[in-house]
């Protein structure tokens, strides 16, 4: 059903192995492009974790020279830059007690033995919404920035995100960098409508054994928070192997300790059935991971549609989704009038004009570049 490269990948792309996988590994190097194995395990974020797990099991001998060398050279990288994460964490320790680790900031060490393993973009942190604004607020006082003020000028997702925060509306706040570190602050886990699980989640956190200051989610929100946001990667563009090698490490882990009626009920109540039986399935169809036999389907799927769907959301589908969110047509216009231009001081300045030939300049501007 896969193809040999891709076995390869599902075999290796685990923290333990079993006769079987290192049986499967062996019997697939002959059939093997390298080259196009190589691309897909560093588009799908897991060749450090390959690189690790092939090193343990003393494996390594399996991989070309050239790319042995290039997975060890990314995981010595990876290893450095989460250090850089890692030191960023401490910085944020004087706002621990608002936030909740999410992801890759709680898996690094919580999920995954050594640093140099789960690949990190961001940190993501949930703060609940009362305290999100007055938080991000004071980051800045202590040298994180946004995009618009790192780059200097207006950045697009910052006004969309900021718009959607005067209105009540929005999960995040705009990324904040710091030291090449980008934080990004989660004000729902399940959206807007579903807040008071999001404050459930966040009174039923526990306390990290990794970063003591800092608590992340207990397992069964972890779940259905990880199942979500695979399965919107999934309808938008295509979800990531690292994502499911994320979830199906938690499943191992905690195997039959798991309240999968405490996931149920939650499931339920956020109205993400669809996403968590897909995406376990997803994990059973490509790890073999036994999941609940109430969320099986039995339908065969390839590698491709685990991933990606076959009707992914156009962006008429994106924008009409956005414009759902809001409750009257006034706000729809003044939600597209603030992506279209910058703030009128902004644009004050830059054209050196009053507002309406500002607007209209940058207009012109835009329809050049266009």
């Amino acid at each position: 059903m896969f193809s040999p490269e891709v076995q390869f990948m599902i075999h290796s792309a685990k923290l333990r192995l079993n006769n079987d996988d290192i049986k499967e590994l062996r019997e697939s190097l002959t059939k093997i492009d390298w080259n196009a194995f190589s691309l897909q395990a560093h588009q799908q974020r897991i060749h450090t974790l390959i690189f690790y797990t092939l090193k343990e099991n003393k494996l390594l001998d399996l991989l070309p020279d050239n790319i042995c060398f290039d997975f060890r050279k990314s995981f010595i990288n990876n290893a450095i830059r989460n250090e850089i994460f890692l030191n960023e964490l401490n910085n944020l320790s004087c706002f621990s007690k608002e936030m909740v680790l999410l992801k890759g900031a709680d898996f690094i060490f919580s999920l995954y033995p050594n640093k140099g393993v789960r690949l990190l973009s961001d940190i993501d942190v949930l703060i609940m919404p009362d305290k999100a604004l007055e938080i991000w607020t004071n980051l800045q006082k202590y040298g994180y920035k946004t995009k618009e003020q790192n780059n200097g000028k207006p950045d697009k997702s910052t006004l969309r995100t900021m718009f959607n925060l005067k209105y009540g509306y929005g999960k995040h706040l705009p990324e904040l960098m710091h030291n090449s570190c980008q934080i990004e602050i989660h004000r729902y886990l399940y959206g807007r409508k579903y807040i008071y699980l999001s404050k459930l989640a966040y009174q039923n956190a526990v306390t990290s054994r990794d970063f003591e200051n800092f608590k992340i989610l207990s397992v069964e929100y972890k779940i259905v928070f990880l199942c979500k946001h695979y399965y919107y990667h999934y309808l938008n563009g295509g979800g990531r192997l690292n994502q499911l090698c994320d979830i199906n490490e938690l499943l191992l882990k905690y195997g039959n300790s798991i309240e999968w009626i405490l996931v149920d009920s939650i499931t339920k109540k956020a109205k993400q059935k669809k996403a968590l039986s897909f995406t376990l399935n997803v994990i059973n169809t490509i790890y073999g991971t036994a999941i609940p036999k109430e969320y099986m389907v039995f339908r065969k799927m390839s590698f491709d549609d685990c991933l990606k769907s076959p009707k992914p959301k156009t962006a008429w589908n994106r924008l009409i989704s956005i414009f759902s969110n809001y409750e009257n047509p006034f706000i729809i216009l003044m939600f597209l009038f603030t992506v279209l231009f910058p703030s009128g001081d902004w644009l004050k300045t830059k054209y050196k004009a009053g507002l309406f030939k500002a607007y209209f300049r940058y207009l012109k501007d835009e329809i050049k570049r266009a």
